[in-house]
């Protein structure tokens, strides 16, 4: 490398002095004959290596790539790797009976007695009311499976919340909703909504 940078530099010295002797319209005309002869000599040498310089270029090009920046998984920091976060919503009857007890801290016992006699505690329980003609007189009862779809009124969720018309609201198969609800009748009738109560269906519930 050293050797072709003298080489240059005395030939760069010896153009100069060729240059400077002649005057400046023949200096002119001789850079432009130097400069053909330069280009008929390299141009058949550059063709030869520029598909080299295509492949130096690509490698070079390959090496300043970007790497992929994957986004920061909280989850995975905090807990290491997972394949996907499912939520599960516990609604044993263990659970349900501390909602029951958050709800009636006066008397727990008896009302999830009274809950488990209504409901059996299930969240999704639903009842239908019909009206009948028994002894000359118009009752309300449970419906008889063939008679659902008159029924005037049904029965939701874990405390039984009576809701008008032949289907039950998704919000009073939550127990929050259903508990919620069952709270503010308690408050204004106590247990009397409850017809486990009334006919002492709850006793056998109870230790």
């Amino acid at each position: 490398m050293n050797l072709i940078k003298q080489k240059l530099n005395q030939l760069s010295n010896y153009l100069r002095e060729i240059i400077n002797s002649l005057g400046w319209k023949n200096a002119f005309a001789f850079t432009i004959l130097c400069w053909t002869i330069a280009f008929g000599h390299f141009l058949p040498w550059y063709e030869d290596i520029l598909p080299d310089l295509y492949i130096v270029n690509r490698a070079l090009a390959k090496k300043r790539e970007v790497p992929e920046i994957k986004a920061e998984n909280k989850v995975e920091k905090e807990y290491g790797p997972v394949s996907s976060v499912t939520t599960v919503i516990d609604v044993t009857p263990e659970t349900i009976e501390e909602k029951i007890a958050k709800y009636f801290p006066e008397e727990p016992e008896i009302m999830t007695a009274i809950f488990k006699a209504e409901s059996g505690l299930n969240p999704e329980s639903q009842g239908w009311n019909c009206y009948y003609i028994e002894n000359g007189e118009r009752i309300s009862r449970a419906c008889e499976y063939e008679d659902r779809h008159k029924a005037w009124s049904v029965d939701c969720g874990i405390a039984q919340i009576n809701h008008i018309g032949k289907t039950c609201p998704e919000n009073l198969f939550d127990p929050e909703e259903n508990l919620f609800e069952a709270r503010k009748k308690y408050e204004k009738r106590g247990k009397q909504p409850w017809v486990a109560w009334l006919k002492d269906m709850h006793l056998k519930f109870l230790n």
